[in-house]
């Protein structure tokens, strides 16, 4: 890896963590502020994350093309303009519909300053290394968990809720900014082709054709969004485990820890073993967590688990990926990616909020752990199909 791949992968590592980290990846722990602070049910907060999500497929339908055509700076800047915008304004809001507004506006921006940026700029400037430098950007991800959770559980009591949303809009603009500004070029070329399958013309049309994207696809999707529609809730679940507010921050923060692990490690095993094989191992894995987490299991068994699904929760993006630039080029990285957040979208959306009904209802999330394992099981099965398809 050359200096200037260095520099690429620092500063799209550095996007992500801020992208990430502001938004999903700490929302778990404003769930009981908010609740206590607007009087609301525990799933009409569920519904911020999802609406993040939502903002999120619909950029990276619009954004994968841009990203294709090599204009990475110019979407990384407004992208984190728009994201300190959003902050601010919900930092400031009085209503349910205000942060509402501002959560989806927020969600805009998290394709191009975070996953989708960062993977399609690597993705078009490595051939050799091209996993390892994936894993290492898609540290980002876990990063973000990891610093903004901890942040958020050192000021969210003395600052509260609409103090620690402002300071993360000010970081969303005064980190990545400089950065994209100094390093990223107007516009990245990319490599070669370095797989005999992949060519240039994967449009978004050919590729909703293609039954091996489709099935891949959606075993992303399953994986990423029932993991980002968990997240909303799992400083809450482990709340109810008997951890104090701070005590669950800490667990989320090292969980996102724990996701650097998977991050980087999958990244590399991603350079050595078939793609599709490890996509399968990290749902495998998730499926477990959530067996473990419906087993009324004690405290010291699932607090393991949280940091375990996780560390999984890592592996989902550079692995993919790495199996969008083998199987489809690096010049569909973009559109593969933007499409995927499409498919993506129903099951982020709906999984958090589903899953925060459940409880209300019932007071336990385990009718929505037993869908979830269910939803795995079957994101295993199309895996195997595509791989049979593909052979």
């Amino acid at each position: 890896m050359d200096a200037r791949g260095r520099r690429y992968v620092a500063v799209a590592l550095t996007t992500q963590a801020v992208a990430v980290g502001t938004t999903l990846g700490s929302f778990s722990l404003f769930v009981q502020p908010l609740q206590e602070a607007f009087g609301a049910a525990r799933w009409h907060i569920s519904l911020a994350p999802a609406l993040i999500v939502m903002a999120l497929a619909v950029g990276g339908m619009i954004l994968g093309p841009l990203l294709d055509r090599g204009a990475i700076r110019p979407a990384m800047l407004g992208a984190a303009v728009w994201l300190s915008l959003s902050l601010l304004v919900a930092s400031q809001a009085t209503s349910l519909v205000v942060l509402a507004v501002c959560c989806f506006t927020a969600g805009l921006a998290v394709p191009a300053l975070g996953p989708m940026g960062g993977s399609t700029l690597v993705g078009r400037v490595f051939v050799e290394e091209r996993g390892r430098a994936l894993g290492i950007v898609n540290l980002g991800g876990p990063i973000g968990v990891f610093a903004f959770a901890g942040l958020s559980g050192l000021v969210l009591e003395s600052l509260h809720w609409h103090g620690t949303l402002a300071l993360f809009g000010v970081l969303a603009a005064a980190i990545p900014i400089p950065l994209v500004l100094r390093f990223i070029p107007r516009h990245v070329d990319a490599v070669a082709h370095d797989t005999p399958e992949a060519d240039s013309g994967w449009t978004m049309g050919r590729l909703v054709r293609n039954p091996v994207f489709v099935l891949l696809a959606t075993a992303f999707a399953v994986g990423m969004g029932i993991a980002a529609g968990w997240n909303s809730q799992v400083a809450v679940f482990l709340h109810g485990h008997g951890l104090s507010l701070r005590g669950a921050a800490s667990v989320v923060a090292i969980a996102g820890g724990f996701a650097i692990v998977g991050t980087l490690g999958v990244g590399i095993l991603s350079d050595r073993i078939r793609g599709e094989f490890l996509l399968a191992s990290l749902l495998g894995v998730q499926l477990t967590g959530c067996l473990v987490f419906v087993s009324g299991a004690p405290v010291e068994v699932v607090v393991p688990a949280v940091m375990f699904f996780g560390m999984t929760t890592g592996g989902f993006i550079p692995v993919y990926t790495m199996i969008l630039a083998r199987r489809f080029g690096p010049e569909s990285i973009g559109r593969g990616m933007g499409l995927t957040n499409l498919f993506m979208l129903p099951v982020s959306a709906a999984s958090g909020p589903a899953a925060a009904a459940v409880f209300d209802a019932t007071g336990s999330y385990n009718l929505a752990f037993f869908a979830f394992v269910g939803v795995f099981a079957l994101a295993l099965l199309g895996l195997r199909r595509a791989a049979k398809l593909a052979d």
